[in-house]
């Protein structure tokens, strides 16, 4: 066997052992940010001074139950708004416009 030959076959085997590292940091990379899906996803323990962290799941039902309360304070708020006959703050404005006649004023 030639100088040459052994040359190439040095470095065929260099580049395939350069090309299994390659792959091998990309399949790394993957699987990690994999992993840290899936801790996203199903949460996280408590650990040694780590608070534990909720799924997507449990976040979004805390997210859902404070959103049914803004829409019932929301009701609420949008009700004073509406001429009701009298209770609401939109009448009582309108009873303030008509008292000092600011309704009249162009």
């Amino acid at each position: 066997m030639g100088v040459l030959q052994i040359a190439g076959a040095v470095a065929a085997l260099a580049a395939g052992v350069g090309g299994v590292v390659y792959l091998g940091r990309v399949a790394w990379r993957f699987v990690r940010k994999l992993g840290h899906f899936v801790d996203d996803m199903i949460g996280e323990p408590e650990r040694d001074g780590q608070p534990g962290r909720p799924g997507v799941m449990r976040r979004l039902s805390r997210i859902e139950a404070n959103m049914a309360g803004l829409n019932r304070r929301m009701s609420i708020v949008e009700a004073e708004l509406r001429p009701n006959g009298g209770g609401s703050i939109k009448d009582q404005v309108t009873r303030i416009e008509q008292a000092t006649g600011a309704d009249r004023a162009a």
